[in-house]
């Protein structure tokens, strides 16, 4: 595996998000952690800029070019977030927004849906991580059916969520490492 992206899209004081770095740390060697928090994303306003005026280059002047660079040079993105209201959190949300860049303003049909068709050859391998105090199987059930159906999801070569409420749910890492690498 040549390069691995985390996605950190929760704050500082998230024990289990501490722990799931320290361990992706412990089993990738070539690891970039772009935190969202840090990055200051500004919101999408949905202009089109980045499709009809200036394609794949987004209009506004913060982080998120350099971290879509990142993202389309890296082999495995793990997106790591805490779910809220049976979805990922706003910070994380607001960074699948800002990835229209990413397409082109065509749309296709691809697993029974109508997307966006890619703008490059190669995207990476996706993880999602849920970070959960509590199982509630309707929110994973959400959460999983806007993640998966997003665009950023269907260019993957492969998609997998991961749902962690406990230090014990970390064993997804060695799946990860061995089925995805």
């Amino acid at each position: 595996m040549s390069k691995v992206l985390i996605i950190k899209g929760y704050g500082q004081d998230n024990h289990l998000g501490k722990l799931v770095l320290d361990k992706l740390n412990d089993f990738f060697n070539d690891i970039n952690i772009s935190d969202l928090d840090e990055n200051e994303i500004k919101s999408c306003t949905g202009c089109d800029y980045c499709q009809k005026i200036n394609p794949g280059i987004c209009c506004m002047n913060d982080k998120m070019g350099a971290v879509l660079s990142e993202y389309l040079e890296s082999e495995l993105v793990f997106i790591i977030s805490p779910i809220s209201f049976g979805c990922i959190n706003t910070i994380t949300k607001n960074f699948i927004d800002r990835t229209e860049p990413l397409f082109l303003p065509y749309q296709v049909k691809k697993k029974k849906r109508i997307v966006m068709m890619p703008r490059y050859d190669k995207y990476p391998k996706l993880i999602f991580v849920v970070l959960t105090d509590k199982k509630n199987e309707s929110e994973i059930t959400s959460f999983q059916e806007i993640v998966i159906n997003s665009n950023l999801s269907l260019t993957s070569p492969e998609v997998k969520t991961v749902i962690l409420s406990c230090e014990d749910d970390l064993v997804f890492l060695i799946d990860a490492k061995e089925g995805m690498v």
